[in-house]
Protein backbone atom coordinates (compact mmCIF):
# COMPACT_ATOMS: atom_id res chain seq x y z
CA UNK A 1 0.00 0.00 0.00
CA UNK A 2 1.42 3.42 -1.13
CA UNK A 3 -0.14 6.01 1.21
CA UNK A 4 0.03 9.68 -0.78
CA UNK A 5 -0.82 13.05 0.54
CA UNK A 6 -2.14 15.78 -1.14
CA UNK A 7 -1.10 19.39 0.30
CA UNK A 8 -1.61 22.55 -1.60
CA UNK A 9 -4.27 24.83 -3.04
CA UNK A 10 -6.25 25.69 -6.26
CA UNK A 11 -6.94 29.04 -6.99
CA UNK A 12 -9.25 30.36 -10.06
CA UNK A 13 -10.26 33.83 -11.13
CA UNK A 14 -13.35 33.89 -13.43
CA UNK A 15 -15.51 36.44 -15.04
CA UNK A 16 -19.37 37.26 -16.08
CA UNK A 17 -20.50 40.27 -18.07
CA UNK A 18 -23.82 40.95 -15.88
CA UNK A 19 -24.87 43.17 -18.73
CA UNK A 20 -25.15 40.92 -21.31
CA UNK A 21 -26.01 37.98 -18.85
CA UNK A 22 -22.84 36.08 -20.63
CA UNK A 23 -21.04 33.61 -17.98
CA UNK A 24 -18.22 33.11 -18.63
CA UNK A 25 -17.40 36.12 -20.57
CA UNK A 26 -14.35 36.72 -23.14
CA UNK A 27 -15.52 39.76 -24.41
CA UNK A 28 -17.16 43.32 -22.53
CA UNK A 29 -17.97 46.69 -23.55
CA UNK A 30 -17.38 50.61 -22.30
CA UNK A 31 -20.46 50.79 -19.45
CA UNK A 32 -20.87 46.91 -18.90
CA UNK A 33 -20.62 45.91 -15.48
CA UNK A 34 -18.54 42.62 -15.02
CA UNK A 35 -18.56 40.33 -12.32
CA UNK A 36 -15.00 38.55 -10.82
CA UNK A 37 -15.17 35.88 -8.69
CA UNK A 38 -12.28 34.26 -6.73
CA UNK A 39 -12.48 31.09 -5.13
CA UNK A 40 -9.68 29.36 -3.30
CA UNK A 41 -9.46 25.57 -2.62
CA UNK A 42 -7.24 24.25 -0.21
CA UNK A 43 -6.38 20.45 0.21
CA UNK A 44 -5.01 20.97 3.79
CA UNK A 45 -5.85 23.45 7.14
CA UNK A 46 -5.29 27.09 5.90
CA UNK A 47 -5.37 30.21 8.21
CA UNK A 48 -4.75 33.90 7.94
CA UNK A 49 -5.24 33.86 4.30
CA UNK A 50 -5.07 37.14 2.57
CA UNK A 51 -6.72 37.75 -1.15
CA UNK A 52 -5.37 40.74 -2.62
CA UNK A 53 -6.80 42.07 -6.45
CA UNK A 54 -5.50 45.59 -7.75
CA UNK A 55 -7.47 46.28 -10.25
CA UNK A 56 -5.80 47.80 -13.20
CA UNK A 57 -2.13 46.65 -12.38
CA UNK A 58 -1.02 45.70 -15.35
CA UNK A 59 -3.00 47.87 -17.77
CA UNK A 60 -1.15 50.55 -19.47
CA UNK A 61 -4.48 52.51 -19.08
CA UNK A 62 -7.26 51.57 -16.31
CA UNK A 63 -9.88 49.80 -17.84
CA UNK A 64 -12.57 50.66 -14.86
CA UNK A 65 -14.24 53.36 -13.60
CA UNK A 66 -12.91 54.57 -10.70
CA UNK A 67 -15.62 54.46 -7.73
CA UNK A 68 -17.45 51.26 -9.46
CA UNK A 69 -15.76 48.39 -7.48
CA UNK A 70 -18.34 46.47 -5.43
CA UNK A 71 -18.16 43.97 -2.79
CA UNK A 72 -21.09 40.97 -3.92
CA UNK A 73 -19.47 38.24 -1.33
CA UNK A 74 -17.35 36.93 1.26
CA UNK A 75 -16.70 34.39 3.83
CA UNK A 76 -18.11 35.24 7.15
CA UNK A 77 -15.63 36.61 9.63
CA UNK A 78 -13.56 38.07 7.01
CA UNK A 79 -11.76 41.38 7.23
CA UNK A 80 -12.90 43.44 4.16
CA UNK A 81 -11.69 46.60 5.68
CA UNK A 82 -8.60 47.43 3.34
CA UNK A 83 -10.37 46.81 0.28
CA UNK A 84 -11.26 50.10 -1.55
CA UNK A 85 -13.33 50.98 -4.63
CA UNK A 86 -10.50 54.36 -5.41
CA UNK A 87 -7.10 52.56 -4.20
CA UNK A 88 -4.47 51.28 -6.53
CA UNK A 89 -2.08 53.42 -9.03
CA UNK A 90 -5.10 54.25 -11.37
CA UNK A 91 -7.75 54.74 -8.49
CA UNK A 92 -9.77 52.21 -10.03
CA UNK A 93 -9.86 49.87 -6.65
CA UNK A 94 -8.43 47.24 -4.56
CA UNK A 95 -9.93 44.29 -3.50
CA UNK A 96 -7.94 43.84 0.01
CA UNK A 97 -9.53 40.59 2.21
CA UNK A 98 -7.70 39.61 5.12
CA UNK A 99 -8.52 37.06 8.14
CA UNK A 100 -9.58 34.33 5.71
CA UNK A 101 -9.79 30.44 7.24
CA UNK A 102 -10.10 27.62 4.73
CA UNK A 103 -10.43 23.70 6.50
CA UNK A 104 -8.59 20.59 5.05
CA UNK A 105 -10.42 20.41 1.40
CA UNK A 106 -12.69 23.62 1.69
CA UNK A 107 -13.44 26.38 -0.20
CA UNK A 108 -13.61 30.42 -0.16
CA UNK A 109 -15.17 32.43 -2.55
CA UNK A 110 -15.14 36.19 -3.36
CA UNK A 111 -17.32 37.91 -5.93
CA UNK A 112 -16.88 41.88 -6.83
CA UNK A 113 -18.53 44.04 -9.45
CA UNK A 114 -17.13 46.23 -11.41
CA UNK A 115 -17.80 48.89 -14.68
CA UNK A 116 -15.66 48.83 -17.53
CA UNK A 117 -14.74 52.28 -18.47
CA UNK A 118 -15.56 54.59 -21.55
CA UNK A 119 -12.35 55.32 -22.35
CA UNK A 120 -11.18 51.73 -23.27
CA UNK A 121 -10.25 51.16 -26.34
CA UNK A 122 -11.50 48.85 -28.37
CA UNK A 123 -9.85 44.99 -28.42
CA UNK A 124 -7.95 46.29 -24.86
CA UNK A 125 -7.63 42.76 -23.25
CA UNK A 126 -7.43 43.62 -19.37
CA UNK A 127 -4.77 42.06 -17.04
CA UNK A 128 -4.86 40.73 -13.82
CA UNK A 129 -3.04 40.27 -10.83
CA UNK A 130 -4.51 38.33 -7.86
CA UNK A 131 -2.11 37.08 -4.75
CA UNK A 132 -2.46 34.95 -2.05
CA UNK A 133 -0.91 35.33 0.66
CA UNK A 134 -0.91 33.03 4.15
CA UNK A 135 0.91 33.13 7.26
CA UNK A 136 2.09 29.27 6.50
CA UNK A 137 2.64 29.79 3.14
CA UNK A 138 4.98 31.61 0.96
CA UNK A 139 3.52 34.48 -1.07
CA UNK A 140 1.87 32.80 -4.54
CA UNK A 141 1.10 35.39 -7.75
CA UNK A 142 -1.13 34.19 -10.14
CA UNK A 143 -1.39 36.39 -13.72
CA UNK A 144 -5.08 36.46 -14.50
CA UNK A 145 -4.18 37.46 -18.65
CA UNK A 146 -6.77 35.29 -19.98
CA UNK A 147 -9.62 35.79 -17.57
CA UNK A 148 -10.70 39.01 -18.16
CA UNK A 149 -12.40 39.82 -21.27
CA UNK A 150 -11.36 42.25 -24.25
CA UNK A 151 -13.53 45.41 -24.42
CA UNK A 152 -14.93 46.39 -27.42
CA UNK A 153 -18.63 46.02 -29.69
CA UNK A 154 -18.98 43.13 -31.99
CA UNK A 155 -21.17 43.89 -35.38
CA UNK A 156 -23.61 41.63 -36.24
Amino acid sequence: TVGVAITGFFFEKTVANRTSGVAPTTTAAPGHTLRYTLSLRSADASGNVRMFDELDAMNALAAFVPGTLTLVSYPPGADVSNTSSTAGAKGTGVVDIRNLNIPAGGQVQIQFDVTVAATVPIGTLSNAVSEITSGTRSRQRTDCTNSSPSVGARSR
